[in-house]
């Protein structure tokens, strides 16, 4: 099964942050335009909304779905909130391991 990710065109332009699933590495330095990469189109859920929530204590898919409205619509990105949380709640050594930098 795709995700809605995998058949979009753009899937490896060079303005896709590189926290959002499926997205090819970006160069330093564009961290606002990562922060307002739309994750969900339904509600306009930028990827920045989403973090900002996650540091609040939002730690599971469902807990930042009660707290922005993200994955509430017609549920497509609710795929893309569970690899964030996922990846968002890796350790910072097991990511730079991987070579996730």
């Amino acid at each position: 099964m795709k995700t809605r990710l995998e058949g979009h065109p753009d899937r490896n332009a060079p303005g896709r942050p590189a926290d959002a699933p499926g997205a090819a590495r970006r160069p330093v330095g564009q961290a606002a335009q990562a922060s307002a990469y739309i994750i969900c189109d339904c509600r306009g859920i930028s990827l920045g909304t989403l973090r900002a929530a996650f540091e609040r204590g939002a730690r599971t898919p469902g807990a930042l779905a009660r707290e922005t409205g993200a994955g509430t619509g017609c549920g497509s990105c609710r795929g893309d909130l569970r690899r964030l949380t996922r990846r968002w709640r890796q350790p910072a050594w097991w990511r730079w391991l991987r070579g996730d930098r």
